[in-house]
């Protein structure tokens, strides 16, 4: 029976720790590089664990050598076992077996594994996945290489000539490679992805298990991605999975052309304050979301206290604003705090750079947080840009989402855009006034049915729906197919913004914040003089 590189789900393993696990998701990046291939440098991995040749399907190496000390998990490390299900274990110990594998049936939604056994500590996993030879690009190399000066060396460990696997059958790659790499002195550790090659076979999504994970599953990072997601989306979670549909989800559709993505893991520092988040809206219009305040979230991701830090919010472009900086007078380490700036009121249309920041620290890559947000005579939206995460909807269920809009003027709704994940469900908008509480109160304006297609669906709304200060625009899912209503990460959640309620057209409404990391992809259009909402417009950005 395979095995699953991390233990899903509500397992509780109590363990001693053995050092303090220092590796943060608020530290990971997720960047373009640029993949070089080892060539003949280093040596081939060719032994494996029991001192016979090297195989290329659950198979364990003999020991390796980093070449230099690599400390990880409070231990220090010269040496690591290679794993062909794409992963090493720091140490010269064996894993526990040769086919640990993280893997959901293709289109299967189940996960079809058992757990890892207490002893397979300090992982480092690229892709972990049932991985067997190419079928393409010539036979499977593992090899090793350390290079650059004592130090600052590099190892580097490479998977080439690799293709996924499910139950034996060759699935959605004809050719994949990776590399592994360790940094010395910094501990520093990178994924860097090559070229891959589509099979033939239809575009379905795979799950994979991508991260580091030290003593137990609480003690990782893990990399998570809808499988339609371009792997600039993949983003980061401290701990382990939440559900094997919310893991490193790939497909053959998507991965071409991405040779370099690079995840990138630092370990805690001393000193680091990360902007985790900045709270605005990607579409703004005016004036009637003027005076507009935005805020962000700031987390102590080092070992020290931080106090009397400064917080520094900057916009350029079409409309320049610069605040006096705001302090937080003491942080602890792990905790974090909501700052809020000055009110800004934009009066030009076009384009801003909205920026948020805070000193140089001992770790910067985290220190500055910029997003591009676009002024408007009459359009709102939460997202940042038009590139969704994933998707959103009930199983097995009806219910509906709104989010939350204000207007200083009254005025009228006469478009709502909306952006699915996937197509082919039916759905319609709807609109409620203010409620108690903050919430949505009676729903005001509800469309025909309508058909979601994959990408914006562009619905008029005429006659026009009046609004006056606060108001909800949201998506209503009929049927019990999950609609797939296009979200974008956003940790933690903005509360009081985004709702749901079940059943459709309840009147219950729970706050997505603070359990559901979701920021809803919807966009609704006041009506302006000499203005009238479109014909429905399908625009597809892409297949789920």
């Amino acid at each position: 029976m395979k095995k699953n590189l991390l233990i899903l789900f509500s397992l509780l393993i109590v363990v001693t720790a053995k050092g303090q696990w220092n590796y943060k998701a608020s530290n990971a990046q997720n960047i373009t590089g640029a993949y070089t291939d080892l060539g003949t440098a280093g040596s081939p991995i060719t032994t494996n664990f029991s001192g016979g040749v090297m195989t290329f399907d659950d198979d364990n190496s003999s020991v390796q050598n980093i070449g230099f000390t690599f400390n990880f998990d409070g231990a220090a490390y010269t040496q690591f076992v290679l794993n062909t299900n794409g992963f090493i274990k720091l140490g010269s110990g064996a894993v526990s077996a040769a086919n640990i594998y993280y893997s959901v049936a293709q289109g299967s939604g189940s996960n079809t594994g058992g757990c890892v056994l207490a002893s397979d500590a300090d992982l480092i996993y690229a892709l972990n996945h049932d991985l067997g030879p190419a079928t393409s690009g010539g036979l499977p190399e593992y090899r090793v290489s350390s290079s650059g000066t004592a130090g600052s060396r590099i190892c580097t460990i490479q998977f080439k000539n690799l293709a996924d696997k499910i139950g034996g059958t060759l699935v959605q790659f004809a050719y994949i490679n990776f590399q592994i790499q360790l940094y010395e002195g910094t501990g520093k550790i990178d994924f860097v992805y090559g070229p891959w090659t589509n099979s033939a076979n239809p575009t379905n999504f795979i799950t994979n298990a991508v991260g580091i994970k030290g003593l137990a599953t609480a003690n990782s990072v893990n990399v998570v991605k809808g499988s339609a997601g371009v792997w600039s989306t993949s983003s980061f979670i401290n701990g382990n999975y939440a559900a094997a549909a919310n893991t490193h989800n790939i497909r053959n559709s998507i991965m071409t052309g991405e040779p370099g993505r690079t995840y990138r893991f630092y370990p805690t520092y001393p000193n680091d304050a990360a902007v985790s988040v900045v709270y605005t809206l990607g579409k703004l219009p005016i004036p009637y979301v003027v005076p507009h305040t935005i805020s962000t979230r700031i987390i102590n991701a080092g070992t020290n206290t931080l106090t009397n830090l400064p917080v520094s919010l900057s916009i350029t472009g079409a409309n320049t604003f610069a605040p006096p900086a705001q302090i937080i007078f003491t942080l602890a380490p792990g905790d974090s705090t909501t700052v809020i700036f000055p009110a800004f009121s934009p009066s030009n249309i076009g384009t801003n750079t909205v920026s948020v920041s805070v000193p140089t620290d001992d770790n910067n890559i985290n220190n500055l947080f910029s997003l591009s947000q676009e002024i408007t005579n009459n359009s709102y939206t939460y997202a940042y840009g038009a590139i969704p995460t994933s998707g959103v909807g009930f199983n097995g269920a009806t219910g509906d989402f709104a989010a939350l809009f204000t207007t200083n003027t009254p005025t009228s709704v006469n478009q709502v855009s909306v952006n699915f994940f996937n197509g082919g469900q039916p759905f319609q908008i709807g609109i409620w006034d203010k409620g108690a509480g903050g919430k949505p109160g009676a729903n005001i304006f509800t469309s025909a049915s309508q058909i979601s297609t994959t990408g914006v669906f562009t619905l008029p709304v005429n006659p026009p729906i009046n609004i006056t200060d606060t108001f909800f625009v949201g998506v209503m899912q009929s049927g019990t197919t999950n609609l797939q209503f296009a979200y974008q990460k956003e940790s933690p959640i903005r509360p009081g913004v985004f709702f749901f309620t079940q059943p459709h057209l309840g009147t219950t409404w729970t706050d997505f914040a603070p359990n559901n990391a979701f920021r809803f992809m919807i966009e609704p259009r006041l009506t302006i003089a000499n203005d009238v909402g479109v014909s429905s417009i399908n625009n597809p950005v892409g297949a789920s």
